[in-house]
């Protein structure tokens, strides 16, 4: 028995090779976005080490500063914890200090000690 092409056999599935061609064009334009992409000048302040305005914690509702950077990287701040997630409002920055600070701790205390280490020495190189 002889089969002719074209007959019997499973038939092609447009939508499997429609989708697949989305995600492969998709997965190309990743690609070409992570190595050519970003090729601008970065905003002014990013990667820029800015002065430490303390660390010290002042009485809640009590005014901080002054901070030498909008937003306040450094500073005295207020003790408490602040709710994480979208407010219709900004944070003074004396609530917002704290959590960055927290941030920074619970990040080091999860990192593996060499990758900090990689991150501060690529933060050296760079800074100096």
């Amino acid at each position: 028995m002889t089969r002719r092409v074209g007959e019997g056999g499973s038939p092609i599935d447009w939508r499997i090779l429609l989708i697949g061609g989305v995600l492969g064009l998709g997965a190309v334009v990743v690609l070409v976005l992570l190595l050519f992409g970003g090729g601008g000048r970065p905003a002014v302040g990013v990667g820029v080490r800015q002065a430490d305005d303390g660390r010290g914690h002042i009485t809640e509702g009590v005014a901080g500063g002054p901070y030498s950077s909008t937003p306040a990287t450094s500073g005295t701040h207020w003790a408490s914890v602040q709710n994480w997630g979208i407010y219709s409002t900004a944070l003074p920055e004396e609530a917002a200090l704290h959590n960055l600070a927290l941030f920074t701790s619970l990040a080091a205390a999860l990192l593996p000690t060499p990758t900090l280490y990689k991150l501060a020495e690529r933060r050296s190189t760079r800074h100096t």
